[in-house]
């Protein structure tokens, strides 16, 4: 079922998708101008999306031990304690639905340290409207498993351009700030056929 929420979008639902259809969210597994040291913390720009609040880790196994889901980059969208938002427009027709799937995990990497939770959120935005909280308890998990997770949305353009954005939900209110966050793979923007 798709609903349209607000001005302008979507609704919730998964389907089917040919895997040959073009991704609109370029860059959406991290890989394109990646760092070539395998990651860069604090991050405030990367290519393809902006960021738009606080900052944001751009990682690899090769620097953290945590493996990508797709490719070999993944972000962790709390940055060095700041909470990052990143978001690109997407090339959308209206009148159109298209299917929204991503990778979320959790940065298992802080347990027990000063105030981090073990629980790794974060807000799915499309035009400024919150869709989807997804969230993810990192609780004895092995510090290099994040637990990937598949999240699927389906949504009706009512703009063009969509925009798309991620909102990390951990790193504010605490003493300690932390650095792990939920982290983000393999976005994917497709025209449901």
């Amino acid at each position: 079922m798709i609903v349209k929420i607000g001005l302008s979008l979507l609704l919730i639902g998964v389907g089917a998708v040919n895997a040959a259809t073009p991704n609109l969210a370029k860059n959406g597994s991290f890989e394109v101008k990646a760092p070539a040291s395998g990651c860069a913390s604090a991050t405030t720009s990367m290519y393809g999306w902006n960021i738009v609040a606080g900052n944001i880790d751009i990682d690899s196994e090769l620097c953290s031990t945590i493996p990508a889901d797709q490719g070999n980059f993944w972000v962790d969208l709390t940055g060095t304690g700041s909470p990052g938002t990143i978001e690109r427009n997407l090339l959308t027709t209206v009148g159109k639905n298209y299917n929204l799937s991503f990778s979320f995990g959790g940065n298992p990497q802080c347990q027990g340290g000063g105030d981090d939770t073990p629980v790794k959120a974060m807000n799915v935005l499309l035009n400024g409207v919150v869709v989807g909280t997804y969230s993810i308890n990192v609780t004895g998990a092995a510090t290099n498993d994040p637990q990937w997770q598949k999240g699927a949305i389906i949504f009706a353009a009512t703009t063009s351009p969509t925009v798309l954005a991620f909102q990390s939900l951990n790193g504010t209110g605490v003493t300690s700030p932390t650095v792990c966050g939920p982290l983000l793979d393999n976005v994917r923007v497709v025209l449901v056929p």
